[in-house]
């Protein structure tokens, strides 16, 4: 089960409530993976204490007399914190964007590693191949990147996340449809070595759930 994506952050925790309780009441195994922006303000610490209180909260209504749980750093991604316990058979893997394409975006998001994978040349150039225009790759990121983002900026309108340019993005190679159906048609040009780079911590996050 995926939580997280298109969701504010305290329905997340009411979904680890309501949807994953039930589960837990019934012995159901359960693997769970949380998705989490780090907006302005907030700190990893605090979105790993805030996740940590909602499942113990799940644990004590469900499953009474459970020890109370913590959740852990996964070796070698400090973006991702994970939970194991055997009975009942839960694990959760949190994910928290913490990459920022720009460093003034005024939060972290996984539009971030979207953005990241898309202004790959390659990527550049398979979706705009079809488009039959006397451009380049390289034109189009130009634009993208730098271009327009910098006219804006000098007439009072700044881009100030990732979505921003995800947006901006689609709307100049004339796609026109919305950021996460953009990132599915540039995931689908993506090597699996592209992939592995953009989104290791994402990746290792599923490994967990998996093993």
């Amino acid at each position: 089960m995926e939580i997280g994506e298109g969701r504010g952050k305290h329905q997340i925790h009411r979904d680890l409530v309501t949807k994953l309780g039930p589960k837990l009441a019934r012995g159901d195994s359960i693997r769970c993976l949380v998705l989490r922006d780090l907006d302005e303000g907030e700190t990893v610490a605090g979105i790993v204490q805030s996740v940590k209180n909602a499942v113990n909260q799940m644990l004590q209504e469900r499953v009474p007399k459970t020890s109370s749980v913590k959740l852990s750093p996964l070796p070698d991604f400090p973006s991702v914190y994970v939970l194991k316990i055997s009975r009942p058979d839960f694990r959760l893997a949190l994910h928290i964007a913490t990459y920022r394409w720009r460093e003034e975006f005024v939060k972290a998001t996984i539009d971030d590693y979207v953005l990241l994978l898309v202004v790959q040349p390659t990527i550049a150039h398979a979706l705009i191949a079809e488009k039959e225009w006397q451009v380049t790759a390289d034109d189009v990121l130009r634009k993208v990147t730098a271009e327009i983002p910098d006219l804006l900026t000098a007439n009072g309108i700044r881009l100030q996340e990732a979505k921003d340019y995800v947006r901006l993005y689609a709307a100049v190679i004339q796609e026109h449809t919305s950021p996460p159906v953009f990132a599915q048609r540039a995931l689908a040009h993506a090597s699996e070595g592209d992939l592995q780079r953009v989104f290791a911590p994402l990746l290792a996050a599923i490994d967990f759930l998996r093993s």
